[in-house]
C-alpha cells in the first residue's frame, strides 16, 4: 500500500506539496520545485515504510491467528493444525516477526531432517502465515520470499504402468475391457 501525497501545487513564491487521496496529510512550502519534488519522495517513503505496523507479535502469534481464523472449517484444516502445532514448538515461534529475515528461513531449511517436499510443503504454510501477517499490518514484507526452496525429486512418471506391462497384468487388464 503506497501513499499518494498528491500534487505539488505552486503558490506565491512557494511550492506546497499535500494529500487530497489519503488520510495522511503533509505540507511544506519549498523554494524551488526539485526540492518539493526531493521532499515528497522521502515522505512518502517514510509513509510506506513501518509507521503503521503492529510491534512486539511473534511468530507464535501470528500462528495462533492464523489458524483461528483462516484455516478454521477450510480444506486440510486437519493438517495445517498438525503442521502449526510443530511449529509453535520451533525455535521460530519466539521471534519477533520484524525480526524475521530471509536468513533466518534459510537457516531453518538447512536445519530441517525431513524430506525436500515436506520441507516445501511447511514452507507453503509459513508463506501463507505471513502474508496474512502482511494484511493485519504485522510486518512489511514476506520473509519466505527469495528463499532457497530445496529441489523436488524427480516425477515419479508412469512407473506402474511399466510394472503392469512387465508382469503381465496389463494385457489381461486391456483383454478384459475389449470382451466385456
Amino acid at each position: 500500500m503506497g501513499y499518494d501525497l498528491g500534487d505539488i501545487q505552486k503558490m506565491t513564491k512557494a511550492l506546497d506539496r499535500r494529500s487530497p487521496k489519503t488520510r495522511v496529510y503533509k505540507s511544506k512550502t519549498f523554494d524551488t520545485k526539485i526540492a518539493a519534488q526531493t521532499w515528497a519522495i522521502e515522505t512518502e517513503q517514510f509513509l510506506s515504510s513501518e509507521v503503521d505496523l503492529v510491534r512486539g507479535k511473534t511468530f507464535a502469534n501470528a500462528l495462533d491467528r492464523f489458524e483461528r481464523e483462516v484455516s478454521k472449517g477450510r480444506k486440510g484444516e486437519r493438517w495445517k493444525g498438525i503442521r502449526i502445532n510443530k511449529h509453535r514448538r520451533d525455535a521460530l515461534a519466539d521471534r519477533l516477526l520484524e525480526d524475521l529475515t530471509m536468513e533466518d528461513i534459510n537457516r531453518w531449511i538447512v536445519e530441517q531432517t525431513t524430506s525436500a517436499s515436506t520441507i516445501n510443503r511447511d514452507l507453503n504454510l509459513l508463506s501463507s502465515v505471513f502474508s496474512h501477517c502482511i494484511k493485519w499490518k504485522w510486518i512489511k514484507q514476506n520473509p519466505c520470499k527469495g528463499c532457497q526452496r530445496p529441489r523436488q525429486p524427480g516425477r515419479r512418471g508412469n512407473a506402474g504402468f511399466q510394472n503392469m506391462k512387465s508382469t503381465g497384468y496389463w494385457p489381461r487388464c486391456i483383454s478384459m475391457r475389449i470382451g466385456a
